[in-house]
């Protein structure tokens, strides 16, 4: 079992990096938080054998990866340079379908859904329709963690505090008035 407690370490350490990343004012600050939580999110589901949702992540993090340097830099990505993540993301979902042992449907859809909803949240750049998209997206990543092939007990951890801290921010900047976009 040291995987599964190498995957808990590493699941718990991304659900710090998460919280953190949604209670922060700058943009990328939130991008540099989501790298670090998809990496080790990623981390924690491929040591559980669950490729679908670690390769996810792992692109997610290369994604978030581009995001952030453009972020800095003042600049956008272009439609191009997020079309490959997109394509990406595709790709590793039917990679991961066509070589899994089983193919748990609808489970083994939700990363591509959450990698969809991922997507729109680190290209827009309009405050209260990222923490949105990063809502749905906790919200289907539960989902995923419960009806798994393995329950990922701290990625569910994780992604319960990440829905938590997210609708703490969606209080916080779009209902109270303070937005942080």
């Amino acid at each position: 079992m040291p995987f599964k407690l190498l995957s808990d370490i590493a699941g718990y350490m991304g659900t710090a990096a998460a919280i953190l990343g949604f209670q922060v004012k700058k943009r990328e600050s939130l991008l540099a938080c989501q790298i670090a939580a998809n990496l080790l999110v990623s981390l924690s589901f491929l040591l559980l054998g669950q490729v679908a949702g670690g390769s996810i992540c792992f692109i997610a993090t290369g994604h978030t990866i581009m995001n952030y340097v453009l972020a800095k830099r003042g600049k956008s990505p272009a439609l191009w340079q997020s079309g490959i993540f997109l394509a990406l993301y595709v790709a590793a979902s039917v990679y991961a379908w066509v070589t899994a042992e089983t193919f748990l449907f609808p489970v083994d859809v939700f990363p591509l859904l959450c990698a969809v909803l991922f997507f729109f949240a680190v290209t827009i750049t309009d405050g209260r329709t990222v923490r949105l998209c990063f809502l749905a997206n906790a919200v289907l990543w539960i989902l995923y963690d419960l009806l798994g092939a393995t329950v990922a007990v701290a990625n569910l951890v994780t992604h319960i505090l990440v829905c938590a801290s997210n609708v703490i921010a969606i209080v916080r900047y779009d209902l109270i008035g303070k937005d942080r976009s």
